[in-house]
Protein backbone atom coordinates (compact mmCIF):
# COMPACT_ATOMS: atom_id res chain seq x y z
CA UNK A 1 0.00 0.00 0.00
CA UNK A 2 2.87 2.33 0.90
CA UNK A 3 4.56 1.60 -2.43
CA UNK A 4 1.37 2.47 -4.34
CA UNK A 5 1.04 5.73 -2.40
CA UNK A 6 4.67 6.70 -3.09
CA UNK A 7 4.29 5.84 -6.77
CA UNK A 8 1.15 8.00 -7.00
CA UNK A 9 2.93 10.91 -5.33
CA UNK A 10 5.90 10.51 -7.67
CA UNK A 11 3.64 10.55 -10.73
CA UNK A 12 1.83 13.67 -9.53
CA UNK A 13 5.13 15.43 -8.90
CA UNK A 14 6.36 14.39 -12.35
CA UNK A 15 3.19 15.70 -14.03
CA UNK A 16 3.37 18.99 -12.14
CA UNK A 17 7.05 19.45 -12.89
CA UNK A 18 6.46 18.84 -16.59
CA UNK A 19 4.01 21.76 -16.63
CA UNK A 20 6.14 24.36 -14.86
CA UNK A 21 6.61 27.61 -16.82
CA UNK A 22 10.29 26.89 -17.34
CA UNK A 23 9.56 23.41 -18.67
CA UNK A 24 6.79 24.73 -20.93
CA UNK A 25 9.16 27.38 -22.31
CA UNK A 26 11.85 24.78 -22.90
CA UNK A 27 9.31 22.77 -24.92
CA UNK A 28 8.28 25.94 -26.81
CA UNK A 29 4.75 25.81 -25.36
CA UNK A 30 4.82 29.56 -24.91
CA UNK A 31 1.10 30.29 -24.70
CA UNK A 32 0.64 27.73 -21.95
CA UNK A 33 3.54 29.31 -20.07
CA UNK A 34 1.95 32.75 -20.47
CA UNK A 35 -1.39 31.47 -19.18
CA UNK A 36 0.23 29.87 -16.14
CA UNK A 37 2.57 32.74 -15.20
CA UNK A 38 -0.07 35.44 -15.76
CA UNK A 39 -2.42 33.57 -13.42
CA UNK A 40 0.28 33.37 -10.76
CA UNK A 41 1.19 37.04 -11.07
CA UNK A 42 -2.45 38.07 -11.01
CA UNK A 43 -2.98 36.12 -7.79
CA UNK A 44 -0.19 38.05 -6.04
CA UNK A 45 2.70 35.60 -6.52
CA UNK A 46 5.00 38.30 -7.89
CA UNK A 47 8.30 36.45 -8.02
CA UNK A 48 11.26 37.27 -10.21
CA UNK A 49 11.27 33.85 -11.85
CA UNK A 50 7.59 34.20 -12.79
CA UNK A 51 8.22 37.65 -14.27
CA UNK A 52 11.22 36.37 -16.21
CA UNK A 53 9.24 33.37 -17.49
CA UNK A 54 6.41 35.64 -18.65
CA UNK A 55 8.86 37.98 -20.38
CA UNK A 56 10.62 35.11 -22.19
CA UNK A 57 7.42 33.35 -23.27
CA UNK A 58 5.60 36.53 -24.35
CA UNK A 59 8.35 37.92 -26.57
CA UNK A 60 9.37 34.53 -27.98
CA UNK A 61 5.80 33.67 -29.00
CA UNK A 62 5.17 37.08 -30.54
CA UNK A 63 8.46 36.97 -32.43
CA UNK A 64 7.60 33.58 -33.91
CA UNK A 65 4.16 34.80 -35.04
CA UNK A 66 5.60 38.08 -36.36
CA UNK A 67 8.23 36.29 -38.43
CA UNK A 68 5.75 33.74 -39.74
CA UNK A 69 3.27 36.45 -40.75
CA UNK A 70 6.01 38.30 -42.60
CA UNK A 71 7.00 35.14 -44.44
CA UNK A 72 3.41 34.33 -45.40
CA UNK A 73 2.65 37.85 -46.60
CA UNK A 74 5.76 37.80 -48.78
CA UNK A 75 4.50 34.70 -50.58
CA UNK A 76 1.44 36.50 -51.95
CA UNK A 77 -0.61 33.28 -51.96
CA UNK A 78 -4.31 33.74 -51.11
CA UNK A 79 -4.30 30.56 -48.99
CA UNK A 80 -2.12 32.23 -46.35
CA UNK A 81 -4.91 34.33 -44.86
CA UNK A 82 -6.52 31.83 -42.49
CA UNK A 83 -3.15 31.25 -40.83
CA UNK A 84 -2.28 34.95 -40.84
CA UNK A 85 -5.61 35.71 -39.15
CA UNK A 86 -5.02 32.94 -36.59
CA UNK A 87 -1.57 34.29 -35.71
CA UNK A 88 -2.81 37.87 -35.34
CA UNK A 89 -5.52 36.53 -33.06
CA UNK A 90 -2.90 34.73 -30.99
CA UNK A 91 -0.86 37.91 -30.64
CA UNK A 92 -3.96 39.83 -29.59
CA UNK A 93 -4.83 37.15 -27.01
CA UNK A 94 -1.38 37.38 -25.44
CA UNK A 95 -1.59 41.15 -25.36
CA UNK A 96 -4.95 40.98 -23.55
CA UNK A 97 -3.50 38.58 -20.98
CA UNK A 98 -0.60 40.90 -20.19
CA UNK A 99 -2.67 44.13 -20.26
CA UNK A 100 -4.62 42.93 -17.21
CA UNK A 101 -1.43 42.82 -15.11
CA UNK A 102 -0.03 45.67 -13.05
CA UNK A 103 2.01 48.43 -14.67
CA UNK A 104 5.09 47.35 -12.69
CA UNK A 105 4.94 43.88 -14.20
CA UNK A 106 4.31 45.21 -17.70
CA UNK A 107 7.29 47.55 -17.38
CA UNK A 108 9.42 44.71 -16.06
CA UNK A 109 8.77 42.52 -19.13
CA UNK A 110 9.06 45.40 -21.61
CA UNK A 111 5.44 45.30 -22.68
CA UNK A 112 4.60 47.63 -25.58
CA UNK A 113 0.90 47.61 -26.61
CA UNK A 114 0.22 47.04 -30.28
CA UNK A 115 -2.84 48.16 -32.23
CA UNK A 116 -3.59 45.09 -34.33
CA UNK A 117 -7.20 45.95 -35.20
CA UNK A 118 -6.47 46.96 -38.78
CA UNK A 119 -4.33 43.87 -39.43
CA UNK A 120 -6.90 41.54 -37.81
CA UNK A 121 -9.78 43.04 -39.78
CA UNK A 122 -7.88 42.71 -43.05
CA UNK A 123 -6.76 39.15 -42.35
CA UNK A 124 -10.23 38.13 -41.22
CA UNK A 125 -11.87 39.48 -44.36
CA UNK A 126 -9.34 37.87 -46.68
CA UNK A 127 -9.45 34.57 -44.78
CA UNK A 128 -13.21 34.44 -45.17
CA UNK A 129 -13.05 35.22 -48.86
CA UNK A 130 -10.38 32.61 -49.46
CA UNK A 131 -12.11 29.84 -47.51
CA UNK A 132 -15.47 30.40 -49.23
CA UNK A 133 -13.98 30.72 -52.73
CA UNK A 134 -11.80 27.65 -52.14
CA UNK A 135 -14.81 25.62 -51.01
CA UNK A 136 -16.81 26.64 -54.09
CA UNK A 137 -13.91 25.65 -56.36
CA UNK A 138 -13.43 22.29 -54.66
CA UNK A 139 -17.12 21.48 -54.99
CA UNK A 140 -17.03 22.10 -58.72
CA UNK A 141 -14.51 19.25 -59.21
CA UNK A 142 -17.10 16.58 -58.44
CA UNK A 143 -14.58 14.69 -56.28
CA UNK A 144 -15.75 13.35 -52.93
CA UNK A 145 -12.38 14.05 -51.37
CA UNK A 146 -12.50 17.63 -52.63
CA UNK A 147 -16.03 17.95 -51.22
CA UNK A 148 -14.76 16.84 -47.82
CA UNK A 149 -11.92 19.36 -48.00
CA UNK A 150 -14.50 21.98 -48.93
CA UNK A 151 -16.54 21.06 -45.85
CA UNK A 152 -13.46 21.44 -43.64
CA UNK A 153 -12.81 24.87 -45.13
CA UNK A 154 -16.40 25.87 -44.48
CA UNK A 155 -16.19 24.63 -40.88
CA UNK A 156 -13.14 26.84 -40.42
CA UNK A 157 -15.01 29.75 -42.01
CA UNK A 158 -17.98 29.17 -39.70
CA UNK A 159 -15.70 29.48 -36.69
CA UNK A 160 -14.52 32.84 -37.99
CA UNK A 161 -17.95 34.07 -39.05
CA UNK A 162 -20.97 31.88 -38.24
CA UNK A 163 -23.32 34.07 -40.30
CA UNK A 164 -21.25 34.33 -43.49
CA UNK A 165 -23.68 34.55 -46.43
CA UNK A 166 -24.78 31.19 -47.92
CA UNK A 167 -22.42 29.23 -45.67
CA UNK A 168 -25.05 26.82 -44.33
CA UNK A 169 -26.35 26.04 -47.80
CA UNK A 170 -22.84 25.37 -49.10
CA UNK A 171 -22.01 23.21 -46.09
CA UNK A 172 -25.04 21.02 -46.79
CA UNK A 173 -23.95 20.70 -50.40
CA UNK A 174 -20.39 19.80 -49.40
CA UNK A 175 -21.59 17.22 -46.90
CA UNK A 176 -23.91 15.63 -49.45
CA UNK A 177 -21.25 15.54 -52.19
CA UNK A 178 -18.62 14.16 -49.84
CA UNK A 179 -20.79 11.42 -48.36
CA UNK A 180 -20.73 7.85 -49.61
CA UNK A 181 -24.20 6.41 -50.12
CA UNK A 182 -24.68 2.81 -48.98
CA UNK A 183 -27.69 0.57 -49.61
CA UNK A 184 -28.30 -2.47 -47.39
CA UNK A 185 -30.10 -5.31 -49.15
CA UNK A 186 -31.37 -8.76 -48.18
CA UNK A 187 -30.56 -11.69 -50.45
CA UNK A 188 -32.40 -14.97 -49.89
CA UNK A 189 -30.30 -17.68 -51.54
CA UNK A 190 -32.05 -20.62 -49.88
CA UNK A 191 -34.90 -21.05 -52.34
CA UNK A 192 -37.19 -21.46 -49.33
CA UNK A 193 -40.27 -19.38 -48.58
CA UNK A 194 -39.49 -17.38 -45.43
CA UNK A 195 -41.86 -16.06 -42.76
CA UNK A 196 -43.56 -12.81 -43.74
CA UNK A 197 -41.60 -10.54 -41.37
CA UNK A 198 -38.21 -12.22 -41.82
CA UNK A 199 -36.52 -9.46 -43.83
CA UNK A 200 -38.05 -6.72 -41.69
CA UNK A 201 -36.72 -8.36 -38.51
CA UNK A 202 -33.29 -9.08 -40.01
CA UNK A 203 -32.80 -5.49 -41.19
CA UNK A 204 -34.42 -3.86 -38.18
CA UNK A 205 -31.79 -1.13 -37.79
CA UNK A 206 -31.88 2.54 -36.94
CA UNK A 207 -29.89 4.30 -39.63
CA UNK A 208 -28.80 6.96 -37.15
CA UNK A 209 -26.51 4.44 -35.48
CA UNK A 210 -24.66 3.85 -38.79
CA UNK A 211 -24.66 7.30 -40.40
CA UNK A 212 -21.39 8.96 -39.44
CA UNK A 213 -18.17 10.22 -40.98
CA UNK A 214 -19.27 10.85 -44.56
CA UNK A 215 -21.30 7.62 -44.78
CA UNK A 216 -25.08 7.45 -45.19
CA UNK A 217 -27.04 4.19 -45.20
CA UNK A 218 -30.44 3.32 -46.66
CA UNK A 219 -32.58 0.23 -46.22
CA UNK A 220 -34.87 1.20 -49.07
CA UNK A 221 -33.48 2.35 -52.41
CA UNK A 222 -34.09 6.05 -52.85
CA UNK A 223 -35.03 7.25 -56.31
CA UNK A 224 -32.28 9.31 -57.92
CA UNK A 225 -29.59 8.23 -55.43
CA UNK A 226 -26.39 6.76 -56.82
CA UNK A 227 -25.06 4.25 -54.32
CA UNK A 228 -21.33 3.92 -53.87
CA UNK A 229 -21.53 0.70 -51.89
CA UNK A 230 -23.98 -2.15 -51.46
CA UNK A 231 -24.17 -4.38 -48.41
CA UNK A 232 -25.82 -7.74 -49.07
CA UNK A 233 -27.08 -9.58 -46.01
CA UNK A 234 -27.35 -13.04 -47.57
CA UNK A 235 -29.15 -16.08 -46.19
CA UNK A 236 -27.62 -19.23 -47.67
CA UNK A 237 -28.87 -22.14 -45.58
CA UNK A 238 -31.69 -23.04 -43.21
CA UNK A 239 -30.80 -26.21 -41.33
CA UNK A 240 -33.71 -27.73 -39.39
CA UNK A 241 -32.97 -30.70 -37.15
CA UNK A 242 -35.47 -33.60 -36.87
CA UNK A 243 -37.96 -33.41 -34.03
CA UNK A 244 -36.35 -35.74 -31.54
CA UNK A 245 -37.88 -37.42 -28.48
CA UNK A 246 -35.57 -39.17 -26.03
CA UNK A 247 -36.99 -41.21 -23.17
CA UNK A 248 -35.41 -42.65 -20.08
CA UNK A 249 -36.99 -44.78 -17.40
CA UNK A 250 -35.83 -44.90 -13.83
CA UNK A 251 -37.09 -45.66 -10.38
CA UNK A 252 -37.08 -43.35 -7.39
CA UNK A 253 -37.25 -44.72 -3.87
CA UNK A 254 -37.64 -43.05 -0.51
CA UNK A 255 -37.99 -44.21 3.06
CA UNK A 256 -41.17 -42.68 4.47
CA UNK A 257 -43.29 -42.91 7.61
CA UNK A 258 -46.41 -45.03 7.15
CA UNK A 259 -48.40 -45.03 10.39
CA UNK A 260 -47.43 -46.72 13.67
CA UNK A 261 -46.69 -50.23 14.86
CA UNK A 262 -46.06 -52.01 18.23
CA UNK A 263 -42.52 -51.75 19.41
CA UNK A 264 -40.84 -55.14 19.86
CA UNK A 265 -37.93 -56.24 21.96
CA UNK A 266 -34.96 -58.25 20.83
CA UNK A 267 -36.91 -61.48 21.00
CA UNK A 268 -39.77 -60.15 18.91
CA UNK A 269 -42.12 -59.65 21.77
CA UNK A 270 -44.40 -56.63 22.00
CA UNK A 271 -43.19 -54.11 24.53
CA UNK A 272 -45.45 -52.59 27.19
CA UNK A 273 -45.07 -49.49 29.30
CA UNK A 274 -45.35 -49.44 33.14
CA UNK A 275 -49.14 -49.27 32.95
CA UNK A 276 -49.35 -52.27 30.66
CA UNK A 277 -50.11 -50.22 27.56
CA UNK A 278 -48.54 -51.24 24.24
CA UNK A 279 -45.62 -49.02 23.24
CA UNK A 280 -45.90 -47.81 19.64
CA UNK A 281 -43.28 -46.62 17.20
CA UNK A 282 -43.35 -45.08 13.69
CA UNK A 283 -43.56 -47.62 10.92
CA UNK A 284 -41.31 -46.89 7.86
CA UNK A 285 -41.72 -48.27 4.38
CA UNK A 286 -39.76 -47.90 1.15
CA UNK A 287 -41.96 -45.98 -1.29
CA UNK A 288 -41.26 -46.55 -4.96
CA UNK A 289 -42.20 -44.60 -8.08
CA UNK A 290 -41.59 -45.51 -11.73
CA UNK A 291 -40.64 -42.49 -13.84
CA UNK A 292 -40.77 -42.19 -17.61
CA UNK A 293 -38.97 -38.92 -18.50
CA UNK A 294 -39.25 -37.54 -22.05
CA UNK A 295 -36.94 -34.92 -23.57
CA UNK A 296 -38.08 -33.12 -26.74
CA UNK A 297 -35.39 -31.31 -28.78
CA UNK A 298 -35.32 -29.40 -32.02
CA UNK A 299 -32.97 -26.79 -33.45
CA UNK A 300 -32.77 -24.42 -36.38
CA UNK A 301 -29.56 -22.91 -37.75
CA UNK A 302 -29.47 -20.00 -40.18
CA UNK A 303 -26.23 -19.58 -42.15
CA UNK A 304 -25.32 -16.59 -44.29
CA UNK A 305 -22.88 -13.77 -44.84
CA UNK A 306 -22.57 -9.99 -44.92
CA UNK A 307 -20.97 -8.94 -48.21
CA UNK A 308 -19.63 -5.42 -48.84
CA UNK A 309 -19.62 -4.53 -52.53
CA UNK A 310 -18.05 -1.55 -54.31
CA UNK A 311 -20.94 -0.64 -56.58
CA UNK A 312 -18.76 1.17 -59.10
CA UNK A 313 -16.43 -1.74 -59.79
CA UNK A 314 -18.98 -4.40 -58.72
CA UNK A 315 -16.20 -5.94 -56.64
CA UNK A 316 -16.76 -7.59 -53.26
CA UNK A 317 -14.35 -5.88 -50.90
CA UNK A 318 -15.16 -7.74 -47.69
CA UNK A 319 -17.19 -10.74 -46.53
CA UNK A 320 -18.05 -11.88 -43.02
CA UNK A 321 -19.95 -15.13 -42.34
CA UNK A 322 -22.94 -14.98 -39.99
CA UNK A 323 -24.92 -17.63 -38.14
CA UNK A 324 -28.00 -17.59 -35.93
CA UNK A 325 -29.54 -20.45 -34.00
CA UNK A 326 -32.74 -21.28 -32.16
CA UNK A 327 -32.90 -24.30 -29.86
CA UNK A 328 -35.96 -25.97 -28.34
CA UNK A 329 -35.63 -28.32 -25.40
CA UNK A 330 -38.58 -29.45 -23.32
CA UNK A 331 -38.91 -32.27 -20.82
CA UNK A 332 -41.83 -33.81 -18.95
CA UNK A 333 -42.44 -37.00 -17.02
CA UNK A 334 -45.15 -39.62 -16.54
CA UNK A 335 -45.03 -41.19 -13.07
CA UNK A 336 -46.54 -44.44 -11.87
CA UNK A 337 -46.38 -45.70 -8.31
CA UNK A 338 -46.11 -43.87 -5.03
CA UNK A 339 -45.66 -40.13 -5.66
CA UNK A 340 -44.25 -39.73 -2.19
CA UNK A 341 -41.02 -41.31 -3.46
CA UNK A 342 -40.49 -38.59 -6.10
CA UNK A 343 -37.93 -35.84 -5.78
CA UNK A 344 -39.10 -32.20 -6.28
CA UNK A 345 -37.58 -32.01 -9.82
CA UNK A 346 -39.46 -35.15 -10.84
CA UNK A 347 -42.72 -33.81 -9.44
CA UNK A 348 -42.17 -30.58 -11.40
CA UNK A 349 -41.64 -32.54 -14.62
CA UNK A 350 -44.83 -34.48 -13.93
CA UNK A 351 -46.85 -31.27 -13.41
CA UNK A 352 -45.62 -29.79 -16.69
CA UNK A 353 -47.16 -32.40 -18.86
CA UNK A 354 -46.48 -32.95 -22.57
CA UNK A 355 -46.13 -30.06 -25.07
CA UNK A 356 -46.02 -29.84 -28.89
CA UNK A 357 -42.91 -29.02 -30.89
CA UNK A 358 -42.78 -25.36 -31.97
CA UNK A 359 -43.35 -24.66 -35.67
CA UNK A 360 -40.36 -23.98 -37.93
CA UNK A 361 -41.52 -20.44 -38.64
CA UNK A 362 -41.47 -19.38 -35.00
CA UNK A 363 -38.01 -20.82 -34.43
CA UNK A 364 -36.70 -19.15 -37.58
CA UNK A 365 -37.92 -15.79 -36.29
CA UNK A 366 -36.12 -16.41 -32.99
CA UNK A 367 -32.90 -17.18 -34.85
CA UNK A 368 -33.20 -14.12 -37.08
CA UNK A 369 -33.07 -11.88 -34.00
CA UNK A 370 -29.55 -13.17 -33.40
CA UNK A 371 -28.64 -12.49 -37.01
CA UNK A 372 -29.92 -8.93 -36.66
CA UNK A 373 -27.59 -8.20 -33.73
CA UNK A 374 -24.62 -9.91 -35.39
CA UNK A 375 -25.19 -8.07 -38.69
CA UNK A 376 -25.53 -4.70 -36.97
CA UNK A 377 -22.25 -5.21 -35.13
CA UNK A 378 -20.48 -6.16 -38.36
CA UNK A 379 -21.70 -3.05 -40.19
CA UNK A 380 -20.65 -0.80 -37.30
CA UNK A 381 -17.27 -2.50 -37.09
CA UNK A 382 -16.58 -2.27 -40.83
CA UNK A 383 -17.89 1.28 -41.23
CA UNK A 384 -14.43 2.50 -42.28
CA UNK A 385 -14.71 0.40 -45.44
CA UNK A 386 -17.48 2.74 -46.56
CA UNK A 387 -15.56 5.96 -45.90
CA UNK A 388 -13.15 5.64 -48.80
CA UNK A 389 -13.23 8.63 -51.15
CA UNK A 390 -12.08 8.88 -54.77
Amino acid sequence: MKKIFLLTVFMLVAIISCNTPSRLIKNERYDEAIEKTAAKLRSGKVKSDNIQALKTAYHAANQIDHDRIGFLRASGDPEIWPEVFERYQAMNWRQAKVKSLSNEIKDAIGFVPLDLNTEITEAKGRAQQYLFASAEKLLRSGSKMDARMAYQNLEELKQINPVYPSIDQLMRQALLQGTNQVLILFDNQTGVMLPMNFEQELLNFSMKEFNEGYVSYDLVEQKGTEYDYLIYVSLKQINVSPEKVESRRFTEQKKIADGKQPKRDGNGGIMLDSTGKIIEEIRYIIAEAFVNENLLTKSIRLVGSVDFVDNTSERTIHTTPIEGTSNFAYSFAIVNGDLRACTPPTLELMRRGPAPFPPDGGMIMDAVKQLNQITGNIIRRENNLMKHAD
